[in-house]
């Protein structure tokens, strides 16, 4: 139990001393007994500080505090030593009278500041740290995702364009089998137009000609497939193959552009030739008819003018008929010089008429206008001899001219379409590793044939 204090309140306790006036052997005495005492208060004074500072987190702040406190309470000892005597000695009790309200009014609110700000600097770190820490875990999770989700469309990317080069390669497949199915129309067209035209092979030609539109639509759907599907390929292969294809396409196409109109051109020069024929044959038999009806306006009895009468209007008939040929070759041929032809027609129709008049008149009775008809008929007669001396002696050649001059500019575009055409199979051809493609233009098609006949009026071409 600690001894209670007689001392009255707010007197100084009373102490031992050490007089100024004492020797020497006692001053070193008193000196040695007061420095256990001063040390003993210094190091109370210490303990003292630690309790009132607060817990720090380092080690180095206890530090800084103890040595805070030193200070204080060393230059508040020096103070007093200095203010009252400076060879007076003070007990640990004058030291706590003296300097421990001091201590604890300011001391202490220096090294709660102190705490306070060092709390709250830590404090701050913490939050920092924390959020730097938070930063870091979300930019980390943000990268991941966006990393996997690069990932992710990179492989579904890379599906897609598998599916892509799948589906486009079967495409590609399908189209050149619809190619190869245009081969039996683009074969035989070609095998036509290097074959001699005869008149046996019209309907041939012509069935031909029918299927050229059905069969340039195909082509024209593959083109057109192909520019569908032609980027969806991921190999340099499959492009160049799909190319090749369009290009297959397009070229046969412009073969049968072309086709067509040189096998119409064949159609109309045998239509030509026949109907040129029929009206040179109309001519004759109206010529023969205009004989005739002479022959029988001389027998003026038994009903010979009747009978002249019937047969100039028979032959009038005949070059009305040959006239329609005329008009109808000129429409397919319309730069051919039919001009002679013409003339001839035209002239025997107009005699043909006067020879009719004639014949009225006599069977009317009126020889004054048979005679007047009879004097025209003569004069125009002798139009007729100078056009039938003016017909050309080669019939034919007034037709092959125009249709050469038309067949030959025809045929330098259809070969160079064709070349084309046979340059892209062969790419085609090397694709599906085969030799020869089926039907393929450099070899002869199974199609059907016209059945041979006459070789008349034939046109060979060149």
């Amino acid at each position: 139990m600690r001894k209670k204090s007689t001392d009255e309140p707010g007197r100084r306790p009373q102490h031992r001393a050490i007089s100024k006036n004492m020797g020497n052997a006692q001053y070193d005495e008193a000196q040695r007994s007061r420095e256990p005492i001063q040390q003993g208060a210094h190091t109370r004074h210490r303990a003292s500080a630690v309790h009132f500072s607060y817990t720090s987190s380092s080690q180095s702040e206890h530090r800084d505090e103890a040595e805070i406190h030193s200070s204080i309470v060393l230059s508040q000892s020096s103070s007093l030593s200095s203010a009252e005597s400076p060879t007076s000695v003070w007990s640990l009790d004058d030291v706590r009278a003296l300097q421990y309200p001091q201590l604890t009014s300011e001391s202490i609110a220096r090294l709660e500041s102190y705490h306070r700000q060092n709390e709250r600097r830590w404090r701050e770190i913490k939050r920092q740290r924390l959020r730097r820490k938070r930063l870091i875990t979300i930019v980390s999770v943000v990268t991941g995702i966006i990393l996997l989700a690069l990932i992710g469309l990179m492989g579904l990317h890379w599906y897609r364009v598998q599916q892509d080069n799948t589906y486009a390669h079967a495409q590609l497949d399908e189209q050149i089998a619809h190619l190869q199915s245009t081969d039996q129309v683009v074969v035989a067209v070609d095998e036509a137009i290097d074959d001699e035209v005869s008149a046996d092979r019209i309907d041939y030609l012509s069935g031909l000609i029918s299927s050229i539109p059905g069969t340039k639509e195909t082509l024209l759907s593959i083109a057109g497939a192909i520019e569908g599907f032609h980027d969806l390929f991921s190999d340099e292969e499959g492009r160049y193959i799909a190319e090749a294809v369009a290009e297959s396409a397009d070229a046969r196409s412009e073969m049968l552009n072309y086709g067509k109109r040189l096998l119409q051109n064949d159609v109309n020069a045998l239509n030509a030739f026949s109907e040129l024929s029929d009206a040179l044959k109309l001519i004759v038999a109206a010529d023969s008819a205009v004989r005739d009806s002479i022959d029988a306006s001389s027998m003026r009895l038994n009903g010979g003018m009747e009978k002249s009468l019937s047969l100039s209007q028979d032959a009038l008939s005949y070059l009305g008929k040959a006239n329609e040929d005329l008009i109808q070759v000129q429409s397919r041929f319309p730069t051919a010089d039919l001009s002679a032809y013409a003339r001839y027609v035209n002239a025997k129709t107009a005699a043909t008429n006067l020879l009719i008049a004639i014949d009225q008149a006599l069977i009317a009775g009126n020889a004054d206008e048979a005679q007047t008809q009879l004097d025209a008929y003569n004069a125009k007669d002798g139009e007729v001899v100078a056009a039938a001396a003016a017909l050309p002696t080669n019939s034919p050649g007034v037709i092959l001219v125009p249709y050469e001059a038309i067949a030959s500019n025809l045929k330098v575009s259809y070969i160079a379409a064709r070349d084309r055409a046979a340059t892209a199979d062969s790419i085609i051809r090397s694709y599906l590793g085969i030799a020869e493609m089926a039907n393929s233009l450099s070899t002869n098609a199974d199609i059907p044939s016209a059945d041979g006949g006459a070789e008349e009026n034939n046109v060979v071409k060149g």
